[in-house]
């Protein structure tokens, strides 16, 4: 069952049209609607925002598509494992996404504010390309997914302004390079001869050097969406077995330091953006640390205290305040 709340601040009616399917959906807060499917987040819209939710089993969610200024049409197909395309917003051009009939479909979020047309071909293979958050693109971006078994994942690419270009080779367990933008110098990425490569995405709109160092360990390094930084970023991979996940901490002031401790499931903190004081994650070795996803537009200091629980504290989407927030939950179970 897929839960879409906070449908609000809308300027036309939605419309959520829920088809007979067994697993059907949750809608809280949808105004002037019945009680069909779940839509999260669809705020600020100019247009009318209409989700056709096909008859099969697990059906699609939509959320966070917002300040689009046209009408925006996700068709559901009749497969099992459908579709899922959030945060589609301020759109120019409409968006159109296509759920071919294979097992396991492509994901393709957070596409917005872009100019041109979006085609994302998914190919007949089993496990296909994911797609997300590409915007703000000057040009036109295809992603040709090959034939391969486990294919490619090219997320956020945007804010380019030449061709980008992702070649997947046939080796097995292929290279992700995702969120790669508003770059002035060429970018390598140098996926050594080990068996689960690394990992580099969202390194973007920095005006100084970035030190990636990918480690001789199993499963290396993951370092996602640093980007338009004004000063340098070191992230340090140290030795130990499941590395450090650090994305989406972007448009900042100050230094960004995150120390990786030596414990066995390192800690997530993606999305930390907007902020105008220095923000410092701090670690402990315990199990299951942290996840802290989606703070930004801060004007205070934030501190997180993840304490020594098994499955730590989730805090997601907490943006926009103005006071200094300390945030501590403890939470047991899987992150929805």
């Amino acid at each position: 069952m897929v839960t879409i709340p906070e449908v609000f601040q809308s300027r036309h009616a939605v419309a959520v049209d829920d088809a007979s399917d067994d697993n059907d959906a949750v809608v809280p807060e949808v105004f002037r609607d019945g009680n069909d499917d779940l839509v999260p987040e669809v705020f600020q819209s100019r247009v009318a925002i209409a989700v056709d939710d096909a008859s099969d089993g697990n059906d699609a969610v939509v959320p966070e598509v917002f300040k689009s200024p046209v009408t925006i049409f996700v068709d559901d197909a009749s497969d099992g494992n459908d579709a899922v395309v959030p945060e589609v917003f301020q759109y120019r051009h409409a968006i159109a996404v296509d759920d071919v009939s294979d097992d396991n479909d492509a994901v393709v979020p957070e596409v917005f504010q872009y100019r041109h047309a979006i085609a994302v071909d998914d190919a007949s293979n089993w496990n296909d390309a994911v797609v997300p958050e590409v915007f703000k693109s000057p040009v036109t971006i295809l992603v040709d997914d090959a034939s391969d078994g486990n294919d490619a994942v090219v997320l956020e690419v945007f804010q380019s302004r030449i061709a980008v270009s992702v070649d997947d080779a046939s080796d097995g367990n292929d290279a992700v390079v995702p969120e790669i933008f508003q770059y002035r110098d060429d970018i390598t990425v140098d996926d050594a001869s080990d068996d689960n490569d690394a990992v580099v995405p969202e390194v973007f709109q920095s005006r100084d050097a970035i030190a990636v160092d990918d480690a001789s360990d199993g499963n290396d390094a993951v370092v996602p969406e640093v980007f338009q930084s004004r000063v340098t970023i070191a992230v340090d991979d140290a030795s130990d077995g499941n590395d450090a996940v650090v994305p989406e901490v972007f448009q900042y002031r100050h230094a960004v330091a995150v120390d990786d401790a030596s414990d066995g499931n390192d800690a997530v903190v993606p999305e930390v953006f907007q902020s105008r004081v220095t923000i410092t994650v701090d670690d402990a070795s315990y199990g299951n640390d942290a996840v802290v996803l989606e703070v930004f537009q801060y004007r205070h200091a934030i501190a997180v205290d993840d304490a020594s629980d098994d499955n730590d504290a989730v805090v997601p989407e907490v943006f926009q305040s103005r006071v200094a927030l300390l945030l501590m939950m403890l939470v047991m179970g899987t992150l929805a």
